[in-house]
């Protein structure tokens, strides 16, 4: 866990629930990691892995056009 990220939760969550905020955060974590590597997997299976960075670029321009 990275500690910016739990002093961040920690400012935006109470006392009460800071526990079950940073347990959130942490499944959160994990089920991105093992989502992010089985899509990535099939990505490289279908389309190779040029198609992987062509993903990756289009989500980097997606959210500099949404900032």
């Amino acid at each position: 866990m990275m500690p910016a990220s739990n002093a961040i939760i920690s400012t935006l969550v109470d006392r009460e629930t800071l526990l079950n905020a940073v347990s959130l955060n942490s499944v959160g974590r994990g089920i991105m990691g093992v989502l992010s590597a089985y899509l990535a997997g099939t990505l490289i299976e279908t389309g190779g892995v040029d198609a992987v960075y062509y993903v990756m670029a289009a989500f980097y321009v997606g959210a500099v056009i949404t900032n």
